[in-house]
């Protein structure tokens, strides 16, 4: 919102937006890849939208909207091994979100997990899990502008990056 003296964020609506995306999703047995009682899935989401911005009355994406996601996942029983496996990878995300004197932007890496499952007994489940392989980065930046985006002056930016580290978690079950 604008003032003769001021620019003001507030929530609202800001007009006409378009907003498309495609989902998909495929799970494929492996029982003839000499993967027998495994599952492969494959899943996705394609997002577009356009929005005329009410500061600078250029064309962009909708706030906080991911263009593009992405999951790969497997996992394998083996019965007579009493144990399962499996693993999960995803592409992250990257999202952009626009004030009146602010952009932000963050992103994170995509995010690997494995794990295995073992029963002991049949009351007893043991688990380990081996989550962040690849040891996901955070960033978040923030460019402030003295007034608003149009005049383009910018105040200050700021950056943040956060490197997160793999860890391991070991779960034991048991019903009683």
């Amino acid at each position: 919102m604008r003032t003769a003296n001021a620019t003001y964020d507030t929530a609202g609506n800001i007009g006409d937006a378009s907003a498309d995306s495609v989902t998909g999703s495929l799970n494929l047995p492996t029982d003839g890849w000499a993967l027998p009682q495994g599952l492969l899935k494959l899943s996705t989401t394609w997002r577009s939208s356009s929005v005329t911005d009410p500061t600078t009355l250029e064309t962009r994406r909708l706030s906080g909207e991911q263009p593009l996601a992405w999951r790969i996942e497997f996992a394998q029983d083996l019965p007579r091994q009493r144990t399962a496996w499996g693993f999960s990878v995803d592409n992250g995300w990257s999202n952009d979100n626009w004030q009146a004197a602010e952009r932000d932007t963050s992103s994170g890496s995509g995010w690997a997990r494995a794990f295995v499952n073992y029963r002991p007994a049949s009351n007893m489940m043991v688990t380990l899990e081996l989550n962040n392989l690849t040891g996901r980065t955070v960033t978040f930046d923030r460019t402030h502008y003295a007034g608003d985006r149009l005049a383009g002056n910018i105040d200050f930016i700021e950056h943040n990056l956060t490197r997160t580290q793999p860890f391991a978690t070991l779960r034991v079950r048991r019903d009683w």
